[in-house]
């Protein structure tokens, strides 16, 4: 088997596996009373396997609702436009200090950046 001193590596030795290392122990598998019994992991891993491989394949079935209008139906939306004006009302006296609050900095800027430019055309007048 050796060649010149050296090991033919070629030889199916095990120096030719482990590439001239010593065989390490740990990394050999390990006999089986029955070598066609697979243990717990390996099956877990194959079954996962399995899923990946159908996954996306199989077919799901889907509950489609649809909603529709009665072509006999006239009434819409009917208690949008019932006592519009009291809910009109309702609103504007339950938000009055919401709207007072942000609309006068808004009128207010909007007001004096009018002026000042009505007063800057004024200045530049002749």
């Amino acid at each position: 088997m050796a060649v010149n001193g050296k090991q033919n590596l070629d030889s199916g030795s095990p120096a030719a596996t482990n590439f001239g290392f010593p065989p390490n122990p740990s990394r050999e598998p390990k006999a089986r009373s029955n070598p066609s019994q697979k243990n717990v992991h390996q099956i877990d891993r194959e079954r996962e396997r399995e899923r990946e491989r159908e996954m996306g394949k199989q077919p799901v079935r889907l509950k489609a609702v649809v909603y529709s209008l009665s072509p006999f139906q006239q009434k819409v939306m009917p208690g949008l436009w019932k006592d519009i004006t009291t809910k009109i009302h309702h609103k504007v006296t339950e938000n009055w200090l919401n709207a007072t609050l942000l609309l006068t900095p808004i009128i207010g800027t909007y007001s004096y950046a009018q002026h000042y430019k009505e007063q800057e055309k004024l200045e530049h007048r002749y």
